[in-house]
């Protein structure tokens, strides 16, 4: 059965456009990835999947039926969906509380209460928690609880936003192991969004692109919206590749070339050519036969990461000699023609790629 589709959806707000997706179904009992860069749209789309925002123009269909937004047709269709935010919110209560608060809501009778809360808790790997105050929780367990709060509710649909974005490596292990297990479960579809296309590899049937609000080829990692520059993290990475004094305005945006970024480990003194390094986290590595994809979090101005991802690709004996792994911090550098400028259709530059100068 089709679970979503989704027409000449358009997200507005004042002049500016945070999403025009022409057409889109999804069905229903599979496993969904929602990949873009920061900005591309991904939690406007998951909160319009969620009837949690109304978009500003289009024709959105909910398990073959056209969603009315009126508080009282929309209220049995949200009963089926359950998003769980990128940053979860927990009340000052115990986390028992915090998981049976959509079941108080919704009327179950206390007597399930616990139970259904109990079982949830434990499927997360967190009934020893359940009288622990839920607001002292750590970022990975409060995402746990959150997800326990979700499935107390007996969804169709879970909608995650970013799951383990700020999640410790230890976390993030268990989040992935308890979406893996949700997606073998019948009756329950799952879309979460995500920076990292080996998460999505892993854990989905179907990945969904998104780039500046719309749909995209899958060719969209390390591309970075010019308006967001200002961001935290996206400064430090653009003030350590050079002069981007022309980079176009809103609309447009900078693509690095994944196998045209340098990884040393942190104190290799030999530089070579690059004249500039920037720190960042290794998150993950994989390998695809005789090259490694490394998912790396750019560093701050503290050295912490900062949520910016970069995919780099290299070749497996350039990365052996380097010694890293998953965890290190290392040092990376970058090709002097490896970022263009892409000039989107609301910019009032022609469509051409730019390379971009790195004089200082």
């Amino acid at each position: 059965m089709m679970l979503y589709e989704l027409a000449e959806i358009q997200m507005r707000f004042g002049s500016f456009t945070a999403l025009d997706i022409d057409s889109l179904t999804l069905h229903e009992n599979t496993a969904c990835a929602l990949l873009g860069p920061n900005g591309s749209g991904k939690t406007t789309l998951l909160h319009i999947l969620a009837m949690l925002k109304r978009p500003t123009s289009g024709l959105f269909r909910f398990m073959g039926e056209a969603v009315v937004w009126r508080e009282k047709r929309l209220l049995p269709l949200r009963r089926k969906v359950v998003l769980v935010d990128q940053h979860p919110i927990m009340f000052s209560t115990t986390v028992l509380n915090n998981v049976a608060y959509g079941l108080k809501i919704r009327g179950e009778a206390r007597s399930a209460q616990k139970r259904i809360v109990m079982e949830c808790l434990d499927r997360v790997g967190m009934s020893g928690f359940a009288a622990r105050p839920a607001h002292r929780l750590s970022g990975g367990e409060t995402q746990r609880v959150a997800i326990a709060r979700a499935l107390a509710c007996s969804p169709r649909v879970l909608l995650l936003d970013e799951p383990t974005a700020g999640v410790d490596i230890e976390n993030q292990v268990v989040v992935e192991k308890i979406i893996n297990d949700l997606c073998s479960e019948k009756n329950m579809s799952i879309l979460f969004s995500t920076h990292n296309p080996l998460q999505a590899e892993r854990l989905s049937r179907r990945k969904v692109f998104l780039s500046a609000g719309r749909l995209a080829a899958p060719d969209t990692a390390n591309r970075f919206l010019v308006k967001a520059l200002k961001e935290k993290g996206i400064m430090e990475l653009m003030t350590n590749m050079g002069n981007f004094s022309r980079i176009a305005p809103v609309g447009s945006f900078i693509s690095i070339d994944p196998e045209k970024i340098r990884i040393y480990a942190k104190g290799h003194g030999n530089q070579g050519c690059h004249t500039s390094r920037l720190p960042a986290k290794v998150l993950q590595m994989n390998a695809d036969t005789d090259r490694i994809r490394v998912v790396l979090d750019v560093c701050d101005g503290t050295g912490d990461g900062c949520g910016i991802q970069l995919t780099a690709i290299a070749g497996a004996e350039e990365i052996r000699h380097t010694h890293i792994i998953p965890g290190d911090t290392v040092q990376l550098a970058f090709d002097t023609d490896a970022t263009v400028i892409n000039y989107g259709k609301d910019s009032r530059k022609p469509p051409v790629k730019e390379p971009i100068s790195y004089e200082k």
